[in-house]
């Protein structure tokens, strides 16, 4: 005769005792056997970690990890860096930021193994300018070139533009900016 039994809401970790004997025509045998269990602890798979990138100081650093179904996060990084959001956000990361971060995921007490990425944190962004002969050049090196009349806005993107863009002083007054997000 084969009896199974099945016991859920354990705890990991911790041993459970158990009584088997067994029972006939209403009687239970006195060859009661003790049998003792220890969940084990099954890690959930590791979350893959990722960033925004290109990333520039001053930019804000989105940190995200791939969901893990009923898992709680925990991220480690740098300058004592930690946090238990699944997808947490650093604003105005300065080149210090730079560097391995981890997260991991845990379910019922059971860690999995890390999900690692090495954040590069560029030095600001600067855009240069140059002026010649009723022209002028803006270089940059990232991100998107925006221009307004009015330096409250409403601004605009600049059509076409790459890296570099070439505009005339006779215009009305421009303001321009870089938008890096």
């Amino acid at each position: 005769m084969n009896t199974n039994y099945i016991d859920t809401g354990l705890t990991n970790g911790t041993t459970y005792y158990y009584v088997v004997s067994a029972m006939r025509a209403g009687c239970e045998s006195t060859n009661s056997l003790e049998a003792s269990a220890t969940p084990a602890c099954v890690p959930p798979p590791a979350p893959v970690a990722s960033y925004n990138s290109p990333l520039y100081a001053g930019m804000t650093l989105y940190l995200t990890a791939s969901s893990v179904p009923g898992a709680s996060y925990v991220w480690t990084g740098p300058n004592g860096f930690i946090s238990t959001n699944q997808n947490p956000v650093i604003q105005q990361v300065g080149e210090d930021a730079a560097g391995q971060y981890s997260v991991v995921a845990i379910i019922n007490g059971c860690v999995s193994e890390p999900g690692i990425i090495h954040v590069v944190i560029h030095p600001p962004v600067r855009l240069s300018f140059q002026f010649a002969a009723e022209r002028f050049v803006l270089d940059w090196p990232f991100g998107t070139l925006l221009t307004a009349s009015n330096i409250a806005g409403p601004w605009y993107t600049v059509e076409e533009t790459l890296r570099s863009y070439t505009g005339t002083v006779s215009a009305p007054q421009q303001f321009f900016r870089v938008k890096l997000q």
